[in-house]
């Protein structure tokens, strides 16, 4: 055999003992690494604290540091891993979160894959579902399919509470929507606030989250305080969400509430511009123009047909339009006591409204509001 084919033969029968025994080690002779993939409770609370690889550090000092965390691995061997797959070279510097209990070769997968990623979203109040799944989808893989299996999911686990059949029977009832609805169940019970999302973390998950939190706020005293103004808690909510669209300074959330309360009282028909916004969005060629809630609507837009648009219906919508603070639900809950029965814009354009016990006051309002600059500022 010739001195080439022979060195030729040699290398290959050495590299693929090389090859055998990095599957093997990695696979691990007494562990093996599939056990120790990552899953749901890999970066449990169990974990230790998260572990940072700094920049700038040799392959030796990220491993020695990962000892003094706590790590046990093979030094030498996890180091001919790294090196021998290029992945040396390639090691992130950031948070990594791994279990202490891993093998080397599982240490070696979370060092190739890199840091864990984490952010935090805010989901403002007076957010529809549709925007949140915009933002879910915008920052993550989260998908409409996604959010249907994921609500599903939440409302089959949380199917006991009494608001979430609620939710449930709103969700059933109406054939409205059709093309989001999917994102329309829940509407109103995902609470509001800043979430902290990491790679692990699901869609089910955030919207257990969200919804827990919201039913956490909801103490057996709210319910009997919406008693007193007549309402179920599911009625308040549905109040609080209109209130949370109509307002734009926190303060006077109390004040509007007690408007659309003295209207229902008297039977009159809340006339929320809020809730024509949420029907006109039943067209999403509205929606690809104008966003969800479209600023300045015509007239006509105004008597959309629709269960929820409250200028063409008798009392409030059969389900929220949209997610409230608590801050607008306790508003409804503990009106402010006025006679209001009228609202708009104020001129002073800082955000406040105009209030007025008769419709005669409300004209004047209107004619004060459309002759200042407020008005040509509008879009």
């Amino acid at each position: 055999m010739p001195k080439i084919l022979k060195s030729s033969l040699l290398f290959t029968i050495l590299l693929a003992g090389i090859l055998f025994c990095l599957v093997a080690y990695i696979n691990g002779t007494d562990e093996r690494l599939a056990a120790n993939l990552p899953h749901s409770n890999i970066f449990s609370a169990n974990s230790i604290d998260e572990f940072t690889v700094e920049t700038g550090l040799s392959v030796g000092e990220i491993i020695d540091d990962l000892v003094i965390a706590g790590i046990h691995v093979d030094k030498p061997g996890l180091i001919t891993l790294l090196e021998f797959t290029g992945t040396a070279k390639n090691i992130r510097s950031g948070t990594y979160k791994p279990n202490p209990n891993l093998s080397t070769g599982a240490v070696f997968y979370h060092l190739s894959k890199g840091p864990i990623s984490r952010y935090s979203l805010e989901f403002v109040p007076g957010y529809r579902n549709e925007e949140i799944l915009a933002i879910l989808e915008n920052f993550s893989k989260f998908s409409l399919e996604d959010w249907s299996h994921a609500v599903d999911s939440v409302l089959t686990m949380e199917s006991e509470n009494v608001l979430v059949r609620d939710a449930i029977k709103q969700h059933n009832s109406s054939t409205e929507f059709v093309q989001s609805d999917p994102s329309r169940a829940l509407q109103g019970y995902l609470s509001p606030g800043v979430y902290l999302i990491e790679d692990e973390t699901t869609l089910l998950d955030i919207l257990t989250a969200m919804l827990r939190t919201f039913l956490n706020s909801i103490t057996d005293d709210l319910v009997v305080e919406a008693a007193q103004q007549g309402l179920t808690i599911h009625q308040a909510i549905v109040l609080a969400s209109i209130v949370e669209r109509e307002a734009f300074i926190p303060k006077e959330m109390p004040v509007i509430a007690s408007v659309f309360l003295n209207r229902l009282e008297r039977g009159m028909p809340l006339q929320s511009d809020a809730t024509a916004q949420y029907a006109v969005a039943s067209d999403l060629a509205s929606v690809k123009m104008h966003g969800w809630w479209k600023t300045r609507l015509q007239q006509d837009e105004l008597m959309t047909l629709s269960p929820y648009n409250t200028f063409n219906i008798a009392g409030l919508p059969p389900g929220p339009i949209a997610n409230p603070s608590l801050e607008a639900l306790l508003a409804v809950i503990y009106p402010a006591r006025s006679n209001y029965l009228f609202f708009l814009t104020s001129p002073a354009c800082d955000g406040t409204h105009s209030f007025a016990n008769t419709y005669t006051e409300h004209l004047q309002n209107a004619d004060l509001f459309n002759n200042s600059a407020c008005a040509d500022n509008i879009e």
